[in-house]
This record gives structure tokens, sequence and C-alpha cells, in this order.
């Protein structure tokens, strides 16, 4: 079963000669385990489709279907609650609350998803941040914490839920090389070892040649759909 779909999917703006075609008619599959890039210049319409299939804004016309559940029809309410149970999210900027903790950033994911007691959510906030090496941090700010640690913290916020898909929109972007690539290594294993699926948008090469699949994004168009064996870097002798 797809985790997402892409029907004759656009988004436009404006009306006669000031319309913006940002998304137009994208056809899209993603199947459960993929590790796959949305790729295109600045403006392409890469971000205004991960926007789509993160339901975070609505298509002007075809539709969007989350595991077969198709969109289109459903009410604001309805869109969130399908979107806080079924996808995570990862920003180049982080997005964690300066006030609160590492552990308490991660439980408010599962807070707002709802279902949990306060207790399943701090043990299940803690785990998950030991699965992404920060089990010894549960308690440092974001401003205690460097800026790999912290996307490390919205990697363990985005899975805490279980999602069918996690959405990364050009997370290595404000991270170093070597912290980037550790954030990498660490997704790419995430994938590998628990089947979950990524969707990212990038410019970064690193991320590119982790994929497996790379979408080329042109003026609000897919202009290419491009399968690849990933390059999978081994540990220096």
């Amino acid at each position: 079963m797809p985790i997402c779909e892409l029907k004759k999917a656009s988004r436009h703006y404006g009306s006669g000669p000031t319309l913006v075609k940002a998304a137009h008619e994208l056809d899209l599959v993603i199947q459960a385990g993929e590790f796959t890039v949305l790729s295109g210049p600045s403006g392409s319409g890469k971000t205004t489709a991960l926007n789509l299939i993160g339901l975070l804004d609505r298509p002007t016309s075809g539709s969007v279907c989350i595991r077969d559940q198709a969109t289109e029809t459903l009410g604001d309410r309805q869109l969130t609650r399908l979107r806080s149970q079924s996808i995570g999210f990862i920003f180049q900027s982080f997005n964690l609350i300066p006030v609160l903790s590492a552990v308490e950033n991660v439980e408010l994911a599962l807070d707002l998803a709802g279902g949990t007691s306060g207790r399943e959510r701090r043990e299940a906030a803690a785990a998950m941040l030991a699965s992404v090496g920060l089990g010894d941090l549960l308690h440092r700010r974001p401003g205690q914490l460097s800026g790999g640690q912290q996307q490390r913290v919205a990697v363990a916020r985005a899975l805490v839920k279980r999602p069918a898909l996690v959405i990364a929109d050009e997370p290595t972007a404000n991270l170093d090389s070597v912290s980037g690539e550790n954030v990498l290594e660490l997704m790419r294993k995430l994938n590998e070892e628990l089947g979950v699926t990524f969707l990212f948008s990038t410019h970064d090469p690193m991320v590119m040649e982790r994929a497996r699949r790379i979408v080329h994004i042109k003026d609000g168009c897919i202009a290419a759909d491009e399968a690849r064996a990933a390059i999978v870097p081994t540990p220096e002798s």
C-alpha cells in the first residue's frame, strides 16, 4: 500500500497574468520504506510539493492520499488529526521549543497526538532519545545542545509517534559537514533497520548520495524520477 500518492495535484496562486503554478499536476507515489529526495533549485516547487504531501497546504486541483485516505474532502480538524497520526516533520531550523528540555520537546509530539498518559509519553520520549544517542542529555534545553544534537532531538520528535512517513525539509542546511553526516547516517540506519519512510527536500550532495530515488522538480513539475543505488559510506581504516 502506498504511504502517499499525489494524483494530478496542483497548487496555484493568483489568477490571470499573475498566476503562479507553484506545483502543477504532480503525479507521485511514495511507497513504504523509501529513502527519497525531492531535488530542484530554489523556487522549483519542491517545498510546495512537500507541503502538499505533509497536508500543510491543500491542492488547488487534483488529490493527495495518505495511506489510501483521500484528503480533499476532509475538514481542517480531520486533516490535523491525520497529519498528527501519520506524518513526522524534520526542519532545517530544528523548530524546538527553547524553554523545554529535550525530552519535553519529544513528549510534546505525543501530547498533541493524544491517547497516551503522561508516564507513557515520558517513557516513549526517553526511549526514542536514547535510540538517537541522546539518552544522557534528556534534560538539556536546546540552547545547551549543539546543532547536531538539536537535529537529533528533532529526529526523535518526528519518530516518537511512529509515523508512516517522515518529511525532512533541508535537514542538514544548518549543520556543519560532520554533524550533517552523522544525522544522515542516523536516518539511514532508522530507514534500514526500522523501515521508516523518509522523504527529503534538499540541495545537499551528501543527502542525494544516500537516496535510493531522486525526484527532480522544475518549474512546479516533475522533470525526472530517478531510481538509483545509494552510496553507503564505509568507515575509514
